[in-house]
């Protein structure tokens, strides 16, 4: 992967400022030329058509959205800056004292990453690379997290779909070694487990964490419909939280077993 300052390909914007000034996406319709023959997945300096840095970033001729900014400073793509923004991905999510031990580590242009999503299981980290310039980065990616949050196992789960625009093979399994096929996971006075490398998203709607325990602070001696269930993670923190029956409602067997095995 090339991503040092030399030699260091370039792509030029058809035209200054404007857009790509603020946003970090930057589609081939918008590229004048390219200097220095890229090849996909490399790491590009990013200029505008008055030659003023825009910054760098991933970039793959295959897809419409052809370069994803990185940083906005002309400096190397290179595990040292992998570890430095997945630190203060880390950092930030340890500042907000986040409910449970289930979250999301790095959720892609919101931590400055565009193209990858990790979420946090415990001792389980679980990866989903959207690009191919991620996908190659992966093994920095990986010392990045363990130098953040400590010896994790790292479970790969990339989208085919992402992968098949992308131009490359999506991965499932663990990185390196062998983890642990479920791990459980406490939110609230609720325990949840999760099927690594199974289901949907990476394992647990982690977004709707503060939604549980909002239902469960009503739930007391109630009974609570959880449709569209999942693995019922709303009926299993209602019912910790004193609820009197829940009645859970999920068309995969899949799920539905996940959500059987956390009720009883």
């Amino acid at each position: 992967m090339s991503s040092g300052r030399s030699p260091s390909p370039r792509l030029r914007l058809r035209r200054a400022g404007g857009r790509s000034r603020t946003h970090p996406w930057i589609y081939a319709g918008e590229i004048a030329g390219l200097e220095g023959a890229p090849e996909p997945g490399d790491a590009v300096t990013v200029l505008d058509q008055a030659d003023a840095l825009v910054g760098r970033g991933f970039y793959n001729p295959r897809a419409s959205l052809a370069c994803r900014i990185l940083t906005r400073r002309d400096e190397p793509i290179d595990p040292a800056w992998f570890a430095r923004r997945i630190g203060e991905a880390a950092a930030y999510r340890q500042a907000l004292d986040l409910p449970g031990q289930a979250h999301r580590l790095v959720w892609s242009e919101g931590d400055g990453l565009p193209g990858l999503v990790v979420d946090r299981y415990a001792e389980v980290v679980v990866v989903q690379c959207l690009t191919l310039g991620m996908s190659r980065a992966l093994p920095w990616i990986a010392a990045g997290l363990r130098g953040a949050v400590g010896e994790v196992a790292v479970y790969v789960a990339d989208e085919p779909g992402a992968a098949r625009l992308e131009g490359f093979e999506p991965r499932r399994g663990w990185l390196d070694g062998d983890g642990p096929e479920t791990v459980v996971v406490a939110e609230g006075p609720a325990r949840f487990t999760v099927r690594v490398g199974t289901g949907h998203k990476t394992g647990l709607y982690l977004d709707q964490a503060e939604n549980r325990l909002r239902v469960a602070r009503w739930a007391a001696g109630r009974t609570v419909l959880d449709a569209f269930a999942y693995t019922g993670a709303f009926a299993v923190q209602a019912l910790a939280a004193g609820a009197a029956r829940a009645l859970c409602v999920e068309s995969s067997p899949v799920a539905g077993a996940g959500a059987a095995a956390d009720l009883l």
